[in-house]
């Protein structure tokens, strides 16, 4: 089955694409390769932002990120335009995507109702608030959408945290690790279980079947995350965002976010109906090893503590 045509979503003005690495497979010879990646679409950041690219109409990160620059269409009121990209971007929806898909989440989703019954259940009986949580995250050619989750937090839980938190990984480069992969004491004691295990998760299978997002792809930031990002992150929208993707099942938490966004494009530029079940087929293993981790660094944790307890005098 051939892919759909491609088509563009934004104009810019002319600016070469990074290209793209070689397979899941070769994830190794692909980790070392990252540096020299990163490195050339850093010098091209710097043709872009110059003033013999963009000149005046250079677009302002500080608005993108915060949302002013998004505008109502007279003709579609209900309809939010996608928020500006200082690159051009290609829209990369295959025709199998739409189809797998929907055949996936109608089979998960109807396999999954008697647990998803029982997460509501336990969601509405440890805390106060509704079910779900509703966030707006940024999709396919910057177009916003509101993304659905399992409620995991309590219903005062500051977003603020969450935000400083993020933008500061971003901005120095360390690994994504998790805010909860401490003690978080925003998280409720169910929420913290549905994390480890990712059944938060579940309810955006409403959000695949609406084709807001894809079961694989590039996980849909925040409208806030944009204030970090360089002109080449941009190209991670070229493609539906997903619930699992090439970043998750390839160190996920242990790589930076300039890390991240490599693989994202990667599998923008490189989707098949075989990389996707691969994807999916590592999956389950890439949550097997984060729960591993997550286990051994508590263990570790603890153990720091006792020895600590113990040489402290009384």
């Amino acid at each position: 089955m051939t892919a759909a045509p491609q088509r563009r979503i934004t104009h810019s003005p002319a600016h070469r694409q990074p290209g793209a690495g070689s397979q899941l497979e070769d994830a190794g010879r692909e980790k070392e390769a990252l540096p020299v990646t990163l490195a050339r679409w850093n010098k091209e950041d710097q043709l872009v932002n110059g003033k013999e690219v963009w000149g005046k109409d250079s677009p302002d990160h500080a608005a993108v990120a915060s949302g002013a620059s998004r505008e109502k269409d007279p003709k579609q009121p209900d309809r939010e335009e996608p928020l500006a990209s200082p690159v051009p971007l290609t829209r990369r929806v295959p025709a199998w995507k739409r189809p797998l898909d929907i055949a996936l989440a109608l089979t998960v989703g109807i396999l999954a109702l008697p647990l998803i019954a029982l997460i509501a259940l336990a969601i509405k009986a440890s805390s106060r608030g509704p079910v779900l949580y509703r966030q707006r995250r940024v999709g396919l050619g910057l177009r916003t959408f509101e993304m659905l989750k399992f409620r995991t937090m309590y219903r005062t839980a500051s977003e603020a945290t969450h935000r400083d938190y993020v933008l500061t990984l971003q901005a120095q480069g360390r690994p994504l690790q998790k805010l909860d992969a401490g003690r978080d004491d925003r998280v409720t004691p169910v929420g913290r279980v549905l994390r480890v295990l990712g059944l938060d998760e579940l309810p955006q299978l409403c959000n695949i079947l609406r084709g807001d997002m894809s079961v694989v792809g590039p996980r849909p930031c925040i409208p806030y995350e944009l204030a970090t990002y360089r002109p080449w992150h941009y190209y991670r929208f070229e493609c539906l965002p997903g619930v699992t993707g090439l970043w998750q099942v390839n160190g996920k938490t242990q790589l930076s976010f300039n890390e991240m966004v490599t693989w994202d494009i990667r599998y923008a530029r490189r989707q098949s109906p075989g990389l996707d079940l691969l994807i999916l087929a590592r999956t389950p293993w890439a949550v097997g090893e984060d729960l591993w981790q997550r286990w051994r660094e508590r263990r570790r944790a603890a153990r720091l503590a006792r020895v600590a307890t113990v040489s402290t005098p009384s």
